[in-house]
């Protein structure tokens, strides 16, 4: 079902239940400092939309803050 589902929408399920792409792109600016605001108006996305992912990304990284963002996904922060 949710293969179907990722196919109809045009979202790609990322491999071994890792970060998908959009959800990578979102940690890595938070990543640089940008607020959720700054985020949302460089992707062209809502800042709900911003947050829904920062939320998916906290649970499937097992972290509780920002800081911890550079450090897992090895970006300069």
């Amino acid at each position: 079902m949710t293969a179907e589902l990722d196919r109809v929408s045009g979202r790609r399920a990322a491999a071994g239940g890792g970060l998908t792409p959009g959800e990578r792109r979102v940690a890595e600016l938070a990543a640089t400092g940008l607020s959720n605001k700054q985020i949302a108006a460089r992707l062209y996305l809502s800042a709900g939309t911003v947050e829904v992912q920062l939320s998916r990304v906290y649970t499937k990284l097992g972290i509780r803050s920002r800081a911890q963002f550079a450090r897992r996904l090895g970006v300069p922060a």
